[in-house]
């Protein structure tokens, strides 16, 4: 497995910005079924939170990938956004029109998941992702964002 904290060391590009691109050299890691990545998370105060993905292909054919797995690990550094210095955080996966969401995580700013979500990558070159603090009474805070592209 790739573990990777040093997006050089793996040839990847658009690193800051909550952007990360993945090149020719991890895409044949995914094709591999084996790629681990730290996404970094635009914070709402302009920090960086960081989330934890594993991505697996279900179904290749020839260069394209038609399917992939991907597991959310965890996050670290997210935002306080209640009173308790604490969230109440869960994570918005996006490709293309497909969205799915992470179950919501009570009280802490360093989220465990190991949740696992299939999306069809049917030409779509982004993976979008969007925290959010969930609020019980009010509209639920944006956190922070990133992305992780699929060039």
């Amino acid at each position: 497995d790739i573990n990777a904290v040093d997006p050089q060391s793996l040839g990847l590009d658009n690193w800051a910005n909550g952007k990360l691109a993945i090149n020719e050299n991890t895409l044949k890691e995914i094709k591999a079924g084996r790629f681990e990545q730290t996404i970094p998370m635009k914070r709402k105060d302009g920090k960086e939170g960081l989330v934890k993905l594993s991505i697996k292909p279900i179904q290749v054919h020839s260069r394209e990938l038609s399917h992939l797995q991907v597991t959310v690990v965890d996050a670290k550094n997210l935002i306080n956004c209640d009173a308790k210095g604490k969230s109440d955080p869960f994570l918005q996966l996006s490709l293309g029109p497909q969205t799915q969401t992470t179950t919501v995580k009570d009280n802490t700013l360093k989220p465990v998941w190991n949740e696992r979500f299939l999306f069809n990558v049917n030409g779509h070159s982004e993976l979008a992702l969007k925290m959010f603090d969930k609020d019980v009474k009010d509209e639920d805070d944006f956190m922070g964002s990133g992305s992780l592209g699929l060039d």
